[in-house]
């Protein structure tokens, strides 16, 4: 596979041990480029359940209960910086803003990681 493409998933996985497993085997697979879109941002993560709240009509009660067994997981950008540099010190990775337009743009971030061939 030359390129993968990751959408708005990684907020779904269920540990960060479990994530590197992905992260080791999409490196693995990808020839050349890997995109990781809509990576939850820890730095919003009250922004982003306040937003939630407020979108839904919820309380915090509610909302609690509603993602008990699907929580969203945020990540802090220089865990996949520390990552590829730790696992891939020839690859090049760069942490963009979300497309303004895309739904949910504020909360997240992209990552784009390269190998060099």
């Amino acid at each position: 596979v030359d390129i993968s493409f990751a959408q708005s998933v990684f907020q779904y996985f269920y540990s960060l041990k479990y994530t590197k497993e992905i992260l080791h085997e999409l490196m693995r697979i990808t020839k050349k480029k890997l995109f990781i879109y809509d990576v939850k941002n820890i730095t919003t993560k009250k922004k982003y359940i306040s937003n939630k709240i407020k979108k839904y009509n919820l309380n915090k009660k509610i909302y609690a209960q509603r993602y008990k067994y699907a929580p969203i997981r945020f990540f802090k950008k220089m865990f996949f910086i520390d990552f590829i540099k730790k696992n891939y010190p020839n690859c090049k990775i760069s942490i963009i803003n979300n497309p303004i337009y895309a739904q949910d743009n504020k909360f997240g971030f992209s990552v784009i990681i390269s190998k060099n061939n």
